[in-house]
C-alpha cells in the first residue's frame, strides 16, 4: 500500500460523512419544521 491510498481512504470517508451529516442535518431541521407544523 502506498501512502497516496492510505491519504486518500482517511480524506474521502470524511468527506463523505461530513456530507452525510450535512444532509442528515437538513433533514432533521425540516422534518422538525413538519412535525411542529402538524402539532400545532
Amino acid at each position: 500500500m502506498t501512502w497516496g491510498r492510505v491519504g486518500e481512504g482517511v480524506v474521502r470517508p470524511r468527506l463523505f460523512w461530513r456530507l452525510l451529516f450535512a444532509q442528515v442535518l437538513v433533514l432533521a431541521s425540516a422534518g422538525g419544521g413538519m412535525i411542529m407544523r402538524l402539532s400545532l
